[in-house]
Order: C-alpha cells, then sequence, then structure tokens
C-alpha cells in the first residue's frame, strides 16, 4: 500500500517536472510520514507553479511593452545574431520576423555601421561601452538607407555575466529630409539677400550687380558642383565660372513694370534624374523667380536715382505753378462772388420794389413771378457765398492752436439758437477734446454738422441731437449722432461730394456744398469724416482727429 503511495508521488513529481502544475498528491488521514511528505510536496508544487505564473506574467508584460514600443528594437545575443525584434522594426525594415530571427545582425546594417558588430559577437558595442543617441543607418529588405537615431546597450545578467545587447533605434528619414530642405532654403535666402546687399551698396553699377547675381546662383541649387548661370540684359551677358550650354535650363524673364530687359538663365552642365522642371527643383522655380523680379526692381531704382535731380527741378517747378495758380483761383473766387454778388442784389431790390409800388397792378399770376425770382436770387447769392468759403477752405489761413471743442460747440449752439428753437431740438453734449485746430475752420465744421442734424429731422418728431467723443489709440473720435430721417449707406461716397443731394431743393433748404466744406476742413486737420445710417433710423457722423504728439 505504502509503495503504491510511493509511487503515485512520483509520478505527480515527473509531471511537475514536465510542467504540469496542476496534479497534487493524496494525502491520506494516517497522518504518517507519507502524509507529511506528501503535503511538502504539495506545498513545493504550489510554490512552484505561484513562481512560473509569476515569471510568465512579467514575461507577457515585457513582451507587451516591446511590441508597443514604436521606435525599432532589436535584442542581439553575444555572438551578434538577433534574438528579439518588435513590431516596429518588421514594419519599418520590411522583413518577416523569421526572416531575421537567429541571423546576424549585420545583415540589417550600412558597411558603414559593422564596426559595432564583429564577425563573432559584439566586440565594438562592448569596447564603446554602449552608445546613446547616435546616427547611424539601417538598410531595408531592398536595400534602402534608412536613416536612424542610435543607441545601444550591453544585456548583463545579475552576476555581470554580458548575455548580449539592446539596440534601440528612432526612424529620422523625414527628420532629414526636413533637414535637407532646409538647408536649400537657407542657400536660396543667402542668395536673395546677398543681391539684396551688394545692390544697397552705395556706387554699385548695374553691371556690377548683373555679375555679382550670376557668381552668387549655383551655388544656391541643388547640385551646385554642376551647375552654372549667366544673366542676359538686351545685348549684353553675364556668366558665371564654367559657364557652358547645355539641354538642362531654367530661366526667368527680367521685367520692369512690363517690360522684358532681359533674362536669368541656370543650366545643368550633366544629366539628372527629372523631379519638377525637368532635373529642377519646384523651389527652384521660385528662387530664380525672386532673383528675376528682384533684378528688375533694383534696376528700376538704379535708373531711377539717375533722373532724381531732374525731377526734383520739375516738382519745384510744378510747386512754384501751383502756388501762383492757386493764389489766382482765390483772387478769382473773391472778384467772381463781389461782381456776381452786386447784380443779384439788384435783382433783389427791384424785385421788392415792384411788390411794393405795384402790388395792386400785379395779378397773383405776376406776385407768383416775383416770389420765384426773389427765391431763386436768393438760393443763387447762398450758393455764390458757399462757393466762396469752398474754396478758401481748400488752403489753411490761420496756424494750428490749441482749440477746446466744448467751446466750439457751445458757440454754434448758440448761433443756432434760432433753428433749435423751431424745431424742438434736444442738443446733449458730452465732454469734448482739446485738439490742434484753426478755430474759425472748426467753428464751421461744427455749424455744418449740427446744422443738418437739426435740419434733416423727420415730421412730428422732436429732433435729438447727442454729441460726444472717444479716444482710441492715437486719436479722438467725436460722434454727431441724431434720430433723423436718415439715408442709404449706399451713397455714404455721394454725400461729401460737391453739389450732391439726396432730396430735393423744395423739401430742404441748401446748396449741397455742407458736407463738402466738412471733408474739406477735416482733410486739412489730418483727419476723416465717415456716417453710418437708416433710412428712418437716423445718422451718425464720425470724425476723427489726431491726438497732439509731444513733437507736434
Amino acid at each position: 500500500m505504502e509503495k503504491a503511495r510511493i509511487e503515485k508521488m512520483l509520478d505527480v513529481i515527473m509531471n511537475v517536472a514536465r510542467g504540469d502544475y496542476s496534479s497534487q498528491v493524496e494525502v491520506t488521514e494516517k497522518n504518517d510520514e507519507l502524509d507529511s511528505i506528501a503535503m511538502g510536496v504539495n506545498i513545493m508544487i504550489d510554490d512552484i507553479r505561484n513562481s512560473v505564473e509569476e515569471i510568465e506574467r512579467e514575461r507577457d508584460y515585457i513582451n507587451n511593452i516591446i511590441k508597443t514600443i514604436t521606435d525599432m528594437l532589436i535584442v542581439v545575443n553575444t555572438d551578434a545574431t538577433i534574438s528579439t525584434i518588435n513590431k516596429a522594426t518588421k514594419e519599418i525594415l520590411g522583413y518577416r520576423e523569421d526572416e531575421l530571427i537567429g541571423k546576424h545582425i549585420r545583415i540589417i546594417l550600412a558597411k558603414e555601421e559593422e564596426w559595432m558588430f564583429g564577425e563573432t559577437g559584439i566586440e565594438g558595442l562592448i569596447k564603446k561601452g554602449g552608445i546613446s543617441n547616435t546616427e547611424i543607418t539601417y538598410l531595408n529588405k531592398e536595400g534602402k538607407k534608412i536613416p536612424l537615431l542610435f543607441s545601444g546597450s550591453i544585456l548583463r545578467d545579475r552576476k555581470g555575466n554580458i548575455l548580449g545587447a539592446v539596440c534601440v533605434a528612432n526612424d529620422i528619414a523625414e527628420r532629414k529630409k526636413v533637414e535637407e530642405v532646409l538647408k536649400e532654403r537657407v542657400k536660396e535666402l543667402q542668395c536673395l539677400y546677398s543681391i539684396a546687399e551688394i545692390s544697397e551698396k552705395p556706387e554699385i553699377t548695374l553691371d556690377e550687380l548683373y555679375q555679382e547675381a550670376a557668381y552668387l546662383l549655383p551655388p544656391s541649387w541643388q547640385y551646385p558642383e554642376i551647375t552654372c548661370s549667366r544673366i542676359i540684359i538686351k545685348d549684353k551677358s553675364y556668366e558665371s565660372d564654367n559657364f557652358r550650354k547645355t539641354k538642362w535650363i531654367q530661366k526667368a524673364n527680367i521685367s520692369i513694370k512690363t517690360q522684358v530687359i532681359g533674362t536669368v538663365e541656370v543650366y545643368y552642365l550633366e544629366e539628372k534624374p527629372d523631379i519638377y522642371e525637368g532635373p529642377f527643383l519646384k523651389e527652384e522655380r521660385y528662387l530664380i523667380n525672386a532673383v528675376a523680379k528682384q533684378l528688375g526692381e533694383y534696376t528700376g531704382r538704379i535708373n531711377s536715382k539717375k533722373s532724381i535731380k531732374k525731377l526734383n527741378t520739375d516738382l519745384k517747378m510744378t510747386i512754384k505753378e501751383l502756388n501762383r495758380s492757386n493764389q489766382e483761383l482765390e483772387q478769382f473766387a473773391y472778384i467772381s462772388s463781389h461782381d456776381l454778388q452786386e447784380p443779384l442784389r439788384k435783382v433783389l431790390v427791384f424785385g421788392e420794389r415792384l411788390k411794393t409800388k405795384y402790388a395792386e397792378k400785379l395779378d397773383e399770376r405776376g406776385k407768383d413771378y416775383i416770389e420765384r425770382m426773389q427765391s431763386s436770387t436768393n438760393r443763387m447769392q447762398t450758393m455764390i457765398n458757399k462757393l466762396l468759403e469752398y474754396s478758401r477752405v481748400t488752403k489753411r489761413a490761420n496756424l494750428f492752436s490749441q482749440v477746446d471743442l466744448n467751446d466750439i460747440v457751445q458757440t454754434t449752439l448758440s448761433d443756432l439758437e434760432i433753428s433749435i428753437k423751431k424745431a424742438n431740438a434736444q442738443i446733449k453734449v458730452e465732454d469734448l477734446p482739446v485738439i490742434d485746430a484753426d478755430k474759425i475752420q472748426m467753428s464751421q465744421l461744427f455749424a455744418n454738422l449740427i446744422g443738418n442734424a437739426i435740419k434733416f429731422h423727420k415730421e412730428e418728431t422732436e429732433p435729438i441731437i447727442k454729441i460726444y467723443s472717444k479716444k482710441e489709440n492715437k486719436e479722438y473720435r467725436v460722434f454727431i449722432e441724431d434720430n433723423g430721417i436718415g439715408f442709404d449707406e449706399q451713397y455714404l461716397g455721394k454725400i461729401f461730394q460737391p453739389f450732391q443731394r439726396l432730396h430735393g431743393i423744395g423739401k430742404f433748404e441748401g446748396t449741397g456744398l455742407g458736407l463738402s466744406i466738412c471733408l474739406k476742413i477735416v482733410e486739412i486737420h489730418n483727419g476723416t469724416i465717415t456716417a453710418k445710417s437708416k433710412i428712418g433710423k437716423g445718422s451718425t457722423f464720425i470724425v476723427t482727429f489726431p491726438v497732439k504728439s509731444d513733437n507736434n
């Protein structure tokens, strides 16, 4: 009986040795020596099973990490044969796992990298004590070189014995491409900058500029060692060293405005693979166009310098003539207005006499004719005065001084008192700035703007006019806001033109010159004027003035 128990115990132990940890030795209720041994064996089996499961969990954990690492990971034995690879290695190199496992790592190394792994093992890595963040080159299955950032470290056991090496590599092919592109762009920018620098030299001649540009072009192309260039301007040619015409050409026209004055030509002396424009890069097309544009601009600029003296002389003569013409126009405007006013006054006087002395002899139609004649004459008189005012405002008669717009507006409201009472208008004025201005012209400006706000009010609606300001950046913005009839903003540009009216003469009196005068005044003061409006919703005129600076 005991022999059978011992044999069963040995069977269980053999199963455990074969890796079956599910078996257990039977324990009887005799509590003899064999039961004690059986319990000890079962405890040992449980310990072994737990240890194996822990080892398997750790191995699975490590394997999962290796699989999910996005960098290439390769583990090699001491003889440099590959023992482990991850998914990234297979995808980047294009190998199946069975094509690499057990193979010497030199199968994937470029020749210049073989020093790390000798014929017999990992001597190179051991000698270096490992490598960190070094650029090396692997070969994929097709033999194509792949640039990598490589780190390799020696793998040891707890006693320090060498087990192999762990190699981690990051694919930097895209980064290398970007670096190459950046190098090309830097060369192109250096070419453009150098041409610009040469052109700015005070005594540079066009011949020197073209020749220097021809020398600068070849180093900026992809294959500088086989590149030559020339610049042709009319019948003259400016060539780089070793210039020779070939069939591999890239060129661009040099123009001043729309007139072609020459060409820039770049040649390859040897055949190269087609890329974009034959063997030339797309960026090289941009560069040669930019160089041609640069040379055209600099040629125009240098040619212009030759005529500056003559232009200055002509300009001085023109200014002198304009000043004389302006004086004549002002004199003409004054004389014309004076000469025109006299006959108009006579028409008014004689019209009044007709109404007074011959009223009984005139029928209703005759009286109506006299009324129309006097009304038209009054409008003509007003228009002549406004024309004279418009012609005078184009020239600043007084020096600018500090003008308080609060005082200007209060004076204007006093002048418009009758109109304000007649329309029963409410005027609300907030604090306004002090600006550099011509005081008389400021009075004209606000008289026109406030007068318009009163005049163009809605019937049976009391006008409400708000005048306020805001300071924004380096300017004051003054707002004249009303609740009047408004206008369609599509006519915004029209209202500031002389004699442009949006309403008939019979509906609203005026000459159509008020806002034109406002525009002239604001422009003289280096400001702007605009408006926002909706029909039936009122208008807001916005006038800007520069804030006085310390050195104004």
